[in-house]
């Protein structure tokens, strides 16, 4: 299990503590769970203070205190606290939480980058994406949708002749194309690597694909006809061509 493997300092980073109040009382219900048997306050001081956490035996009363009419504890006599059915399930939509603001740490860590080889691995890892949403595109996009390809483009060829560059509607173009399958997953996943290659790329003087816009935008031009004709396999096909230009490019 993911949880398992996180230190304290990952736990603080979790988006799911407002604050040290909030990371003490996850730690308290998580080593109730973990004892399994009644629990006093000076045990959980002691454990506390194993993951560095200091905390006075009268300030974990009052959270048990708290726990308790929050029925999320009940003391057992006087041998300490278990956690009730109630705090089981408040601790496992924590953990559910923590694991994911986890991932989603590790994930944007990993793209973000300055590395040329990462780049040439980011784009590895966008084409069986891209794939994908072209084939959803030509399914699911709204003809506004499908505008919106064409304005980039034509914002991409203007910037080509007038020699600025053209980043900017390039990706804009993989974005909507990203919005348009309709899969929650698929558009922030796609978005979150576009926005970190624009970060990565916005690094270099000179990159090899820039020296590429005719042939880019003219791929583009491919794509969205097959979108618009709801073609979803050539939409797919032509989508790998571009994805595999770039990475060849990439590559010599």
């Amino acid at each position: 299990m993911i949880l398992e493997h996180l230190d304290i300092e990952q736990l603080k980073a979790s988006y799911s503590f407002r604050n040290r109040t909030d990371l003490i009382i996850y730690l308290i219900l998580r080593m109730l769970s973990e004892r399994n048997e009644p629990t006093g306050s000076l045990v959980l001081k002691i454990e506390l203070d194993a993951v560095g956490i200091d905390c006075g035996i009268a300030t974990i009363g009052r959270y048990l205190k708290e726990l308790d009419a929050r029925g999320f504890t009940r003391q057992q006599a006087n041998m300490g606290r278990v956690l009730t059915d109630e705090g089981r399930k408040f601790l496992e939509i924590t953990n559910e939480q923590i694991t994911r603001d986890h991932l989603q740490n590790s994930m944007a860590q990993a793209v973000r980058s300055t590395q040329y080889d990462d780049l040439l691995d980011l784009y590895l890892v966008r084409r069986g994406l891209e794939i994908e949403a072209a084939r959803q595109a030509a399914v699911k996009a709204t003809e506004e949708e499908i505008e919106r390809m064409v304005l980039t483009v034509k914002e991409y060829w203007r910037c080509i002749h007038e020699k600025r560059l053209f980043v900017d509607p390039s990706l804009d173009f993989h974005v909507i194309v990203a919005e348009a399958t309709k899969n929650k997953f698929m558009e922030a996943f796609l978005k979150m690597l576009i926005y970190e290659q624009k970060q990565i790329e916005s690094k270099y003087n000179f990159l090899v694909t820039r020296e590429y816009g005719v042939l880019y935008a003219g791929e583009h031009e491919k794509i969205i006809k097959a979108i618009k004709n709801r073609d979803s396999e050539s939409a797919g096909k032509y989508m790998e061509n571009h994805i595999n230009s770039m990475i060849n490019t990439l590559n010599k």
